[in-house]
């Protein structure tokens, strides 16, 4: 799909940006997945921003954003709060 995307358009790169919180766990997994999608696909480019939550859900409200790293649990104890 990424060749293709990459012919249709006559680019032999793309550049995207990848919002996540900075923290720890976010930070390692935001590597993970720049690393990962760079090795997988020829010609990509992930610029990491890591920053506070706040500002975080500020930009995704903005959508001011490529991609984003986020996370979403259940509300109460059930096992359907999940579906």
């Amino acid at each position: 799909a990424f060749d293709r995307y990459k012919a249709a358009n006559q680019k032999e790169s793309l550049r995207l940006t990848l919002l996540a919180n900075d923290d720890e766990n976010s930070r390692k997994l935001s590597e993970y997945l720049k690393e990962t999608l760079e090795q997988a696909l020829d010609g990509l480019t992930i610029e990491l921003q890591n920053v506070p939550k706040k500002n975080r859900i500020d930009r995704m409200n903005r959508q001011d954003f490529d991609f984003a790293l986020t996370a979403w649990g259940a509300d109460y104890d059930d096992p359907l709060a999940y579906y």
